[in-house]
């Protein structure tokens, strides 16, 4: 039988779907799902060419409910891939805690390639 997850959840975020490949000057919606009780103080949007150190953050846009939205758009120019990844911050005691998709982000992140 199917059970609906406790509200009491450890805070976590998701990103359902994940574009692989995008053209030159497309861009492309990247949602997250933060599927918990407590509300995040804030979600976001983490690009960088590959092999950079310099990230750069968007702050996502509450489409609904648990849902945060983003645009992830490709540059023009030469191909090249772009890592991205979400956080999401929840209040905490004392501290604020932040979780990652992927869980191992920034060290390891998603990876679009611009063709």
């Amino acid at each position: 039988d199917a059970q609906r997850p406790a509200d009491e959840s450890a805070p976590r975020v998701i990103v359902p779907t994940r574009p692989s490949v995008l053209g030159k000057g497309e861009r492309v919606r990247i949602l997250a799902i933060v599927p918990v009780a407590t509300p995040a103080k804030g979600v976001w949007l983490h690009v960088r060419p590959s092999g950079s150190q310099h990230w750069s953050a968007t702050t996502m846009k509450l489409a609904g409910r648990k849902t945060f939205l983003a645009e992830l758009a490709a540059p023009e120019g030469e191909a090249m891939r772009l890592d991205y990844y979400v956080d999401a911050e929840f209040p905490g005691v004392g501290t604020n805690l932040k979780v990652t998709a992927p869980l191992e982000a920034p060290a390891h992140a998603y990876t679009v390639t611009i063709i």
